[in-house]
């Protein structure tokens, strides 16, 4: 397993669409140089903005194939594999992972229950040659995990960060500080 280095300036990326939905490959490449040019760490795709688990897999594939050659080993690439489905999730996972992400980003699927959701992730992130990372993102999943769930996510010996969008800053604290704070 290799080592997921994190920096301290990452940022979410909205995925730069066509008319007809797919991707405008000269605005991700104007997006690319702009990350390098103002010094981020790393770029989370696919993701956090909203539209990524609901793209077409060519545009999602065309996003990460287009920006990966100017950003590997310049910055980390966080890419998202969200889904509904787990073997969806796992395929998007290994695949990502294949193309060269340096990180998947894994989160509930969509109105999974929690004990689900949390064998969900689990499972795709067994199935991740590349480190992993959740994304706790309940507005979005519909799915609020407890603390102790999440920490039982956290415990997975491949999910080596987390993001944390629950609103909930009993639930960020906790998470910053550790257990037992």
């Amino acid at each position: 397993m290799m080592k997921l280095k994190i920096g301290a300036i990452n940022a979410a990326t909205p995925t730069p669409l066509k008319a007809d939905g797919g991707l405008d490959k000269a605005s991700a490449k104007r997006l690319c140089a702009r990350w390098l040019d103002i010094g981020l760490d790393g770029v989370f795709m696919l993701g956090s903005m909203g539209e990524g688990m609901f793209l077409p897999e060519a545009t999602r594939d065309a996003f990460i194939e287009t920006a990966l050659p100017a950003l590997k080993g310049r910055m980390t690439v966080f890419a998202s594999a969200a889904d509904h489905s787990r073997a969806r999730m796992i395929e998007r996972a290994r695949r990502y992972a294949k193309m060269g992400a340096d990180c998947v980003v894994l989160c509930l699927p969509v109105n999974a229950s929690p004990a689900r959701g949390i064998a969900d992730v689990k499972a795709a992130a067994d199935a991740c040659p590349v480190p992993c990372a959740y994304y706790d993102v309940p507005a979005n999943t519909g799915t609020a995990l407890a603390l102790p769930e999440i920490l039982e996510i956290l415990k997975h010996k491949n999910i080596k960060a987390c993001k944390d969008s629950s609103g909930n800053p009993l639930i960020a604290q906790a998470l910053f500080r550790g257990p037992g704070f």
